[in-house]
């Protein structure tokens, strides 16, 4: 995967947020998980993005 091809590192943040968010419905943090699994393969790879 390319740099071109990353998303934006501010809407992973955003992504993780809520995630790990309490007040957030578990079927959006599902949702949000699922996305975040798509782009880098793991929620774990996703952080690791993030902290480069």
């Amino acid at each position: 995967m390319t740099d071109n091809n990353k998303p934006p590192k501010m809407i992973v943040k955003t992504l993780l947020f809520l995630i790990d968010h309490n007040d957030i419905p578990d079927s959006v943090k599902q949702e949000k998980r699922n996305t975040l699994v798509k782009m880098f393969g793991s929620v774990q790879k996703a952080h690791q993005y993030i902290s480069e």
